[in-house]
């Protein structure tokens, strides 16, 4: 009538049900933990790719313009920029939430010439994020050719 069981066909106590579920939950907030870091990272990722695309672009599109068009940024005739004089203007992006600071700063070998070449300074300011902010910077020399 009464029908003895062997210790290994009598199945999972709760003991081992509460370890093993125990563990599991460790587990899954471990790899949770995990995967918010992994898409914030992710998303700082997007950002800084997203101000290195603006810099680049700014800068080609400095350079594939003609020469005068970044001495006309100066406002004074070309032969009258002096060495060293500067001159600057900001631009705003909202996908990668930065403002660009961009400073000309005119190079000349002969006072009695226009500029050979300009350099150009971006100064990058970043919002992090509604208390943050961080910056870079970024420069260049562009030369007029020929």
């Amino acid at each position: 009538m009464f029908k003895r069981f062997l210790k290994s066909e009598l199945g999972i106590g709760l003991i081992e049900n509460l370890v093993s579920i125990s563990i599991t939950s460790i587990v899954l907030a471990s790899a949770a933990s995990s995967m918010f870091m992994a898409f914030q990272g992710n998303k700082i990722a997007r950002t800084y790719t997203s101000i290195v695309g603006d810099v680049q672009g700014i800068v080609d599109g400095l350079r594939s313009n003609n020469y005068s068009v970044i001495l006309d940024k100066f406002s004074t005739p070309y032969l009258s920029i002096s060495d060293g004089q500067t001159m600057s203007e900001t631009i705003v992006s909202s996908p990668s939430r930065s403002s660009y600071i961009l400073t000309y700063t005119a190079i000349k070998r002969s006072a009695s010439s226009i500029p050979d070449a300009v350099k150009v300074q971006v100064q990058i300011a970043h919002q992090v994020g509604a208390f943050g902010a961080n910056s870079y910077a970024f420069e260049t020399i562009i030369a007029q050719k020929g």
